[in-house]
C-alpha cells in the first residue's frame, strides 16, 4: 500500500502536500519564483568535476550569499574539500546501504574551529550539495526545525563538531528516506528538467514545513515548530 504520510525529521506530511510543494517548487511559470532550476543548471557541466572557485559562489542562488571574507576562507579549504569529495561516488545515494554517512565527516569538519570567516553549515552544504546532490543534505533554518532539538531525531550533543554533526543530519535523513523509497522516489520525479534526487525533494519539502509552519507531530508530545 502506497504512503499517504512522509516523515520528515519530528513531523510528518501528508504525501499529496509533499507533491503539491514540489509541483510549485519545480513548476515552470515563465517567471520563476525559486531557485530551481537555476540552482541545478548552475555551472552544470562541470558538476561531476571537482569544487572550483565558481562552485564557492553557489550559495548565492539558495539565497545564502557568502561574504568576501567566507569566499576567500573556502577558496583555502578547496583541496581538502576535493580531497574528500573524491571518496564520494558521482551518482552517490544517501539510501545506499553500502555508503556510509561517515564519508560527510572530513568534508564538513573543516568547519571546526572556523571562528572568524563566517562560514556555517549552510553556505558550505549549498556549496558541496551540486556535487553529490544524492548523498549530501542541504541545511538551513528550517530543515534545522524538522531535525534538531531535544525531541528531534538529532538532539543537542556537547562537543559534537562539525563533522559529526554532518553525519547525525545524515543518517537522520537517510531514515526518513528509506521508510518511504518508493514514495519519495516518485515525489522527486514531480521535476523532469533539470531531475532532481528523492535528497533534494525532502529538502523542499522540509524547507515548506519549516518556513510555513504547517506540521503534524509524528511523536505524542512534540511541539510543532512555529511560524518563522
Amino acid at each position: 500500500m502506497a504512503a499517504s504520510a512522509l516523515r520528515i525529521g519530528r513531523f510528518s506530511v501528508s504525501v499529496v502536500k509533499a507533491e503539491t510543494w514540489v509541483r510549485q517548487y519545480t513548476a515552470d511559470t515563465g517567471r520563476p519564483r525559486y531557485a530551481y532550476p537555476a540552482y541545478e543548471d548552475f555551472r552544470s557541466g562541470t558538476r561531476s568535476g571537482p569544487l572550483e572557485d565558481a562552485d564557492l559562489l553557489a550559495p548565492v542562488l539558495l539565497n545564502a550569499k557568502p561574504t568576501l571574507e567566507a569566499y576567500y576562507w573556502l577558496q583555502s579549504q578547496l583541496p581538502a574539500l576535493n580531497q574528500a569529495l573524491e571518496r564520494i561516488p558521482e551518482d552517490a545515494s544517501l539510501t545506499d546501504a553500502s555508503l556510509s554517512p561517515d564519508l560527510l565527516e572530513p568534508l564538513f569538519g573543516v568547519l571546526d574551529g572556523n571562528t572568524r570567516w563566517g562560514v556555517r553549515m549552510t553556505t558550505l552544504s549549498k556549496v558541496l550539495h551540486r556535487k553529490r546532490p544524492g548523498f549530501i543534505p542541504l541545511w538551513d533554518g528550517q530543515v534545522r526545525a524538522c531535525y534538531y532539538g531535544t525531541g528531534a531525531p538529532v538532539p543537542p550533543v556537547q562537543g559534537r563538531g562539525s563533522g559529526a554533526f554532518a553525519v547525525a543530519v545524515a543518517t537522520a535523513l537517510r531514515e526518513d528516506l528509506t521508510a518511504d523509497a518508493e514514495t519519495w522516489a516518485a515525489v522527486a520525479a514531480l521535476a523532469t528538467e533539470p531531475a532532481i534526487t528523492p535528497l533534494r525533494a525532502l529538502d523542499i519539502v522540509a524547507w515548506n514545513l519549516g518556513a510555513q509552519g504547517e506540521t503534524v507531530p509524528v511523536q505524542t508530545g512534540s511541539v510543532p515548530v512555529p511560524r518563522p
